[in-house]
């Protein structure tokens, strides 16, 4: 084994170890996208509303695309998902239209390559969805976001790697921004097309 990654080990234990194999997997193996999908009855899809929706995702990084009922965009780069674990930094695309039930559909895609998404980071996509409903729906964004975007800065990544859910406190103010119980839904596509960036 390399001198220099037998130090660390040594210094700082085995969860570094883990945390090396679990990237070099996503490295060459992750061939994933990961599609975190909201569907809700907005208050309505008027002008006004599109125009704020618009505004809210180009503030979370996106250049968005405004045609007809549907809204588009881009955010990320090759190199956020090479180096970053900032999550707004990787490769991810968004699509809102209604249905025809009346439901909104707001779909995050991310390009897992090179990455490994820990309960954390999906949730960080998750809080995205849920500021997006109540954003358009008049209210304003929770003080509790500001909190808890700090606290994510702040947190070890080795600590997060190995958390099997968010903390039960981020959990219920999750919640508390639907009120109807209803949540974004997550779901690993493979995408055995996939080469390196």
């Amino acid at each position: 084994m390399h001198r220099s990654l037998s130090m660390l080990i040594v210094q700082f234990g085995l969860p570094l170890m883990a945390l090396i194999i679990l990237k070099a997997a996503a490295k060459n193996f992750n061939k994933k996208n990961y599609l975190f999908r909201y569907a809700f009855k907005p208050i309505g899809w008027n002008a006004d509303i599109l125009s704020k929706a618009k505004e809210y995702w180009e503030l979370r990084g996106f250049e968005c695309v405004l045609q007809g009922l549907e809204i588009t965009g881009k955010r990320g780069s090759a190199e956020g998902n090479k180096r970053s674990n900032d999550m707004t930094k990787l490769i991810c695309s968004l699509t809102i239209k209604p249905n025809d039930s009346g439901q909104l559909i707001s779909d995050l895609l991310v390009d897992g390559r090179y990455q490994y998404l820990t309960p954390w980071n999906k949730a960080d996509f998750e809080l995205e969805q849920l500021v997006f409903r109540n954003v358009i729906s008049g209210k304003p964004e929770p003080d509790f976001v500001a909190e808890y975007r700090k606290e994510r800065v702040k947190k070890n990544r080795i600590s997060m790697l190995f958390s099997k859910a968010i903390s039960p406190k981020w959990r219920e103010k999750f919640n508390s921004l639907a009120e109807d119980g209803n949540m974004p839904i997550f779901e690993e596509k493979v995408d055995s097309s996939k080469t390196g960036l």
